[in-house]
């Protein structure tokens, strides 16, 4: 029997109530693999370099935005160059600080800015969604976030609508092409259950 894809949260400013707030993805994310979890620099990068690495990466908090982290961002992207899947979500959009968007993503080759913070609607973009996840993943949900700007559009896959906040037209799920893998973004910071399922959907299980 083939065993479950692991999927690696890198957490290296773990806050205590992130495991409770974000229950209901995680519990997603465990019908379909094993999660691993690493809080020093040295595992993480002993992980992401294994002769096995992990199926994703999820950085759940904004400690890799940070100058002292960049050998492990360095790493992570070596990672997904080589295929890999990461996807910056949970407490990374509630506490990355906005002048370190660009000089984050931008280490990834990608032009991505933050755009605006509220909630409203956000609507899939059928076009960018593998057809697998029509159905598990919502057409539109109301989602308090992090909005992206910069995104190339075939690179957007939740975005406003005509149901959103008027004036604004900005990305709140994106997944991006880097190297031979992907680089993920979910804005979300209130930890919806429509997020776990996008997120699923993101680390392709």
């Amino acid at each position: 029997m083939t065993p479950p894809p692991t999927i690696l949260l890198i957490s290296l400013n773990l806050e205590p109530y992130f495991d409770e707030l974000y229950t209901p993805q995680i519990d997603l994310l465990t019908k379909h693999a094993t999660l691993q979890r690493t809080q020093t620099t040295d595992a993480t990068l002993r992980t992401l370099t294994s002769p096995t690495p992990p199926h994703a990466v999820l950085l759940t908090d904004a400690a890799l935005t940070q100058q002292k982290h960049v050998d492990t961002w360095d790493a992570v992207l070596q990672y997904v160059r080589n295929g890999g899947t990461a996807i910056c979500m949970g407490h990374f959009t509630s506490f990355i600080k906005p002048p370190r968007f660009v000089p984050f993503f931008s280490r990834a080759g990608l032009a991505w800015d933050m755009e605006e913070y509220m909630r409203t609607t956000v609507c899939l973009q059928r076009r960018n969604c593998p057809d697998r996840y029509w159905g598990p993943v919502p057409d539109r949900y109301s989602q308090k976030a992090v909005f992206l700007k910069n995104v190339d559009p075939g690179d957007v896959w939740y975005r406003t609508g005509a149901e959103s906040v008027r004036g604004m037209d900005g990305a709140a799920v994106a997944l991006a092409r880097v190297g031979e893998g992907r680089l993920g973004y979910i804005g979300d910071v209130n930890a919806e259950v429509d997020s776990g399922r996008v997120l699923v959907a993101l680390c392709g299980l």
